[in-house]
């Protein structure tokens, strides 16, 4: 027992051991870099020249009666580690495809074949011309052609350049079906081709070949002339010459022992061949005389390389013709019936796709439908080309939208109004939330601890001078609060939301705790620059972020799908989203080499500063307000406010604002019925079906990441007058960078030039650019945010007339035109969402 076990054990450890050399990173990066090279036009160009010339050039080196060897030699060397250097990149490239797949094999014998035409291995390839043997001539012959058969098989990659056979990622799936067959049917045809060249003149080796014993027959008839009657040896060598005289092989040295102990050699004033495999020295049979005569085959063996090139350019026409003619084949009998059945199948697809609204008509809208691998296909007609892929995509979002199916209300407004109170009641109840989520504790369940929780907040309020009212509203200006009213501000709204996440309810309004948070705020405060030095992102913006995230969970309702964790962990990391800002943004740190920029590798090196800050605050026992937590909630509410923080960096802005549209717009029938209803007040926000969707766990991380951000720039969301003073702040924070931009010899970055700054401009486009997308679909998303849409519209329209009113008589009207044309668009673009 105890023997196979130990076995098993190491196989599975030499399994794993393979698979972790295979799959490490190294492994990875060269397999990538394998790949582009093998992919790389100038790489197969090389290739394909190496494969022409190895065809070839042996051949040619005969053709031309080369005499020197050495230069044939070091370009088959070449050529050699040119097929290795192949053979190692598409081993590396594609391991499990490639290896002792057909192509494996030809290429490996392709190799293989390439040392067979060194003069090393030629030299010493028996030719049969020494003993007469015509067997073994042709049996060398066929050895010689044999071992360019590897080379042959390689000529199969030459049908990828042919019309029909590229690989291709744009077309539809006829074709790609077309030209995959086509590959597959036209290499079969080809390697036949090349096995019936090789093989059929095998079948002539077992015949009884004609031999040509005439040159052994003369050699030996010198040898008795030279050696019995020496006078008559010109007679014989004259009449051997006249024998050759219009063969393609003869005579062109004679080497004479008259047996007295004397040779002689006569060179009887042919050419004499430049190649030492085209000589043939055949000596005397007899054993006893050293006469031997050299013949010249030069001329046979070019006759010879002539036909083998033939053959080639045969074999390669043979290929590219049968290959085209079995592509005409493929096209008639299945691409052309194929493509006219997929068509119809992306006809009907598309029809599926507008019906539920996946395909809308505008430019945004169809943004998002395109799935990021189809990015490249553009156009109405290349936009479903993989049909095979839509279907399953059609299949998805089919069956996506079916979990999640709203029924709309359903009865309207005029009708709702001639209802009595029980009907009203039994339509609002088939919308509302009948349960919670088990992740999810409705805050302040307990009315008496509710109460006493209120009367907490409202006293605190009151002592700075914040009133009730002013709390639960969207219009507080921060900027007026002092620094003990900020505190306590941000206090309310933390113990707001924490009550959850206290196993005891008498805990919520612990005192430690009140006393715990307030040192918490103060350090907080005290790592904030002060406003003179950093004017926009300081203690008063991190009050600003925190009171207006507070209001905005508020709005959405968020105690219904939000876990305790998720609101408590945003709201505090709101209070130190921007801890310990230096007034200088990610590029400029990056730029100027900065210690953040350098400790953090560049990537969001502020917003990695802001959260590692925070947490070495909360890391103090005295500053510690989620020590009450357990070690699982600890670990999740870390994940959501070190996420969170980094998710404020503006390098996300973009990626965020697709992905909360493609929320929006793959659930588009749900929001706008939840929407309807809202807006009819049929039910309160949010729908039963909205609070199952929310609590996914990739939306709620979603939501939580744009909540947060939302709030950091939801300054022109608010009434003009505070929106001004914020544009004020942040504007001169810019400046401020930009002076330090000029010292530096650094390009000013966009609205950091004093000079050149337009305060109205630059809010208009944050508003157009920045702002307003994100904001747009919130508020589909979650209706009681509309009237944020509507101040938004309405600060632009002032900056609008603000600008107008500030640079009369500087501007033309055709700018002013096309100001207003971009804000009638903004506002066409909201109502795309209303």
């Amino acid at each position: 027992r105890v023997k196979p076990r130990k076995k098993m054990n190491y196989d599975v450890h030499m399994v794993a051991s393979e698979k972790t050399s295979w799959d490490s990173p190294l492994a990875r990066e060269v397999q990538s870099l394998a790949r582009k090279v093998n992919k790389n036009k100038i790489f197969q160009a090389v290739m394909f020249q190496f494969l022409l010339i190895a065809l070839f050039i042996a051949d040619i080196w005969v053709m031309f009666d080369i005499e020197n060897p050495d230069a044939l030699d070091w370009l088959l060397v070449v050529i050699l580690v040119g097929f290795v250097t192949e053979f190692l990149v598409q081993l590396a490239a594609h391991r499990k495809s490639y290896t002792f797949s057909f192509f494996f094999w030809m290429d490996l014998l392709g190799i293989l074949s390439v040392p067979l035409d060194h003069s090393l291995v030629l030299n010493n390839i028996p030719s049969g011309l020494g003993n007469n043997n015509t067997v073994v001539m042709r049996a060398a012959r066929m050895a010689k052609l044999g071992a360019r058969a590897g080379r042959f098989t390689k000529l199969v990659k030459l049908l990828r350049f042919l019309p029909g056979m590229q690989e291709t990622n744009t077309v539809g799936t006829a074709k790609v079906i077309s030209a995959t067959l086509n590959m597959a049917l036209s290499t079969r045809v080809s390697c036949l081709i090349i096995v019936m060249v090789m093989v059929l003149p095998l079948f002539s080796l077992t015949t009884y070949p004609e031999n040509d014993f005439s040159m052994m027959m003369w050699v030996d008839w010198l040898s008795d002339t030279a050696g019995e009657e020496p006078t008559y040896i010109d007679s014989v060598i004259s009449e051997m010459e006249k024998f050759y005289a219009d063969a393609s092989y003869f005579p062109f040295e004679v080497n004479l022992d008259y047996r007295n102990g004397s040779v002689e050699t006569r060179n009887l004033g042919r050419q004499k061949p430049n190649r030492k495999v085209s000589r043939s020295l055949l000596e005397a049979s007899n054993g006893v005389s050293q006469t031997s005569v050299a013949f010249n085959f030069g001329r046979p063996h070019q006759i010879d390389a002539i036909c083998n090139c033939t053959l080639i350019v045969t074999i390669m026409l043979l290929m590219i013709f049968s290959a085209l003619f079995m592509s005409n084949v493929v096209k008639t009998i299945v691409l052309v019936p194929l493509e006219e059945m997929l068509q119809h199948v992306r006809t009907v697809v598309s029809n599926v796709f507008k019906s539920i609204q996946l395909a809308a008509p505008d430019r945004e809208s169809t943004k998002e439908v395109e799935d990021e691998d189809d990015a490249e296909h553009h156009g109405a007609d290349s936009a479903f080309a993989d049909e095979t892929l839509l279907l399953a995509k059609v299949l998805k979002k089919i069956a996506a939208l079916s979990e999640i199916t709203v029924t709309k209300s359903p009865v309207d407004a005029e009708t709702l109004e001639g209802m009595d109170e029980a009907d009203r009641g039994l339509v609002k109840g088939y919308s509302e939330a009948t349960g919670q989520d088990h992740d999810v504790v409705m805050a302040n369940t307990d009315d008496g601890h509710a109460q006493e929780l209120a009367e907490i907040l409202e006293f605190r309020l009151s002592e700075v001078g914040i009133s009730w009212a002013e709390f639960e509203s969207w219009d507080l200006d921060t900027l007026k609060l002092t620094d003990q009213a900020s505190r306590s501000l941000c206090l309310c709204s933390t113990m707001m939301y924490r009550g959850p996440a206290v196993k005891e309810q008498a805990q919520i309004t612990s005192s430690d705790w009140q006393a715990c948070c307030s040192r918490f705020l103060e350090v907080c405060e005290s790592g904030y620059n002060s406003g003179k030095a950093v004017p926009y992102h300081s203690w008063i913006h991190a009050v600003d972020v925190t009171f207006t995230l507070f209001r905005l969970l508020k709005l959405a309702a968020t105690e219904h799908y939000f876990s305790a964790v998720d609101s408590l962990g945003l709201l505090v990391a709101a209070v130190g989203h921007d801890i310990g800002h230096p007034g200088r943004n990610n590029f400029f740190l990056v730029e100027t080499r900065h210690e953040l920029a350098m400790k953090y590798n560049d990537v969001s090196p502020l917003e990695n500063m802001h959260s590692s800050t925070l947490f070495q605050i909360l890391g103090n026992e005295k500053t510690n307000i989620l020590s009450e937590l357990d070690k699982a909630q600890f670990k999740d509410i870390r994940h959501v406010i070190i996420e969170a923080i980094l998710n404020t960096d503006y390098v996300h802005h973009a990626s965020m604002i697709k992905e909360f549209e493609s929320l929006y717009h793959v659930n588009q029938e749900m929001f706008d019925t939840s929407d309807d209803m809202y807006q009819t007040s049929t039910t309160e926000f949010p729908a039963r079906e909205i609070i199952d969707y929310f609590k996914g766990a990739d939306v709620k991380k979603t939501l939580r990441n744009v909540f947060l951000h939302l709030s950091d720039i939801s300054n022109p969301m608010k009434a003009f007058e505070i929106s001004e003073k914020w544009a004020g702040l942040v504007l001169e924070e810019f400046c401020n960078q930009g002076d330090r931009e000029k010292e530096l010899g650094m390009p000013v970055q966009p609205l950091n030039d004093r000079e050149t700054l337009n305060k109205p401009l630059s809010q208009i486009g944050f508003i157009e650019y920045f702002v307003a997308p994100l904001s747009f679909v919130m508020a589909r998303i979650v209706p009681p945010f509309d009237f944020c849409v509507h101040m938004l519209l309405d600060n632009c329209n002032i900056w609008l007339e603000r600008w107008v009113e500030d640079s009369a008589g500087e501007h033309s009207q055709e700018e002013e035109d096309k100001l207003r044309e971009r804000l009638v668009a903004l506002v066409g673009r909201s109502q795309r969402f209303s």
